[in-house]
């Protein structure tokens, strides 16, 4: 479903400064609005903000708010809120299961010499019935004070791809589904035990 071609890096900037290029760099890319996933934690609210006032209804990750109410795969057991602490950590399993299961992929020249290792080198912990991502500074210390930007830049693209389209992938592509059919809460098992 998702195919990364390049990562850009934005120039440290004010929020106006960054609004101006994320919309710039969007329209270039033809990446709509609600198919935007942005960072609006701290200083990326007031850009969050902006985006939303003056190009459209982008999608906002606060890293602190709860995890969703939406399972990750058809097949999970439960909704995130019940298996991960924060979004921050639904976000990070998400992109782990869309790896695993082929749903994420990178295009050949694409740069992971800092992407691999944040990827992989992310630790996590489980609380009770929760599964818990380290938080940065911890990630930053163990890392001479290099920051997961990257990676964290992957979590954003699967999250927005969550919820522009509404898609909830399948252990099996079969099992995939999009669109706002929440009423089936039951998990997919394999392609004929599910409705249609």
């Amino acid at each position: 479903i998702l195919l990364a071609e390049t990562l850009l890096v934005l120039p440290k900037g004010d929020t106006v400064e960054q609004y101006e290029e994320i919309v710039r760099i969007a329209r270039i890319y033809n990446i709509r609005p609600d198919c935007l996933c942005v960072d609006r934690t701290g200083h990326g609210q007031g850009t969050y903000d902006m985006l939303r006032h003056n190009w459209g209804e982008v999608i906002g990750v606060n890293y602190s708010e709860s995890a969703s109410q939406t399972r990750i795969m058809t097949e999970d057991h439960d909704i995130a809120s019940e298996l991960y602490v924060r979004i921050h950590s639904e976000l990070w399993f998400a992109t782990r299961k869309f790896i695993e299961f082929g749903y994420l992929k990178l295009s050949l020249g694409f740069n992971t010499d800092d992407l691999f290792p944040q990827l992989t080198g992310r630790r996590f912990q489980t609380m009770g019935k929760k599964a818990k991502v380290e938080d940065k500074d911890s990630y930053k210390s163990r890392n001479n004070g290099k920051s997961p930007d990257e990676a964290d830049t992957i979590t954003l693209l699967v999250q927005g791809a969550r919820k522009a389209f509404s898609f909830i992938p399948g252990m099996l592509t079969s099992n995939s589904r999009a669109g706002d059919d929440e009423d089936d809460n039951e998990p997919r098992i394999c392609c004929t035990n599910r409705t249609e």
